[in-house]
């Protein structure tokens, strides 16, 4: 009876360490990313890469060679494991995702998958584009044009390659006990109960409007 107690009392605490921990790596993960995101700007004359560009935005930065050296999973089948570069997979997701042109399942992202990822970029600051005519006529914004970059996000915990307030597919995932961790432009990341919707008074999601309100 009395370790039945123990258990009762101590189990909340210890589902709330791992839960804590899970996020901090969450946010190491994409400290990481835009490390790779503001290489990608240098690179680029200062332009803000595409969330898809006829690839998801984890294959461009890895044909770049950006995650030589990184951490990678051990997928079922061993010539995957290139793809399977840990900071693109959330330590709090739980879904098993099919990769039907793999073969088999697996419980985080795969770089060539847009549906698998766990770090949506936004949607509004990093165009998808599916044409190779597409990329050439859409303006990509420059990190030195965008005001106030420590109010716009660049990357959330989501569910596919972009995130938008609207759309179910595509909404932010509040995997942390009811938070969600988000990437700012400048690099600093906030935990969150909410976002705010897309709106022009907001610069959470949009950039180009010279009022906010949080």
């Amino acid at each position: 009876m009395i370790i039945a107690i123990l258990a009762a009392l101590l189990l909340p605490a210890l589902n709330r360490a791992r839960e804590s921990a899970a996020s901090t790596a969450c946010q190491n993960n994409m400290k990481q990313l835009h490390l790779s995101f503001l290489r990608y700007a240098d690179d680029f004359n200062e332009q803000v890469l595409f969330s898809h560009q006829l690839k998801p935005y984890g294959s461009t930065l890895d044909e770049l060679n950006y995650f030589q050296g990184y951490a990678c999973f051990d997928p079922p089948k061993p010539e995957y494991r290139r793809f399977a570069v840990k900071i693109f997979s959330c330590p709090s997701e739980r879904k098993v995702f099919h990769f039907s042109s793999a073969g088999f399942d697996f419980p985080g992202c795969l770089i060539f998958d847009g549906s698998s990822y766990h770090y949506s970029l936004n949607m509004y600051m990093c165009p998808s584009v599916s044409s190779a005519s597409a990329a050439a006529t859409t303006s990509l914004y420059k990190l030195s044009k965008i005001r106030q970059p420590s109010r716009v996000m660049w990357a959330i915990d989501g569910q596919r390659l972009i995130a938008e307030p609207y759309t179910a597919t595509y909404a932010p995932v509040f995997r942390h006990s009811g938070f969600l961790n988000a990437l700012m432009f400048d690099g600093h990341l906030e935990r969150r109960a909410r976002v705010p919707p897309y709106a022009s008074a907001y610069r959470f999601w949009n950039n180009t409007n010279p009022q906010f309100a949080e």
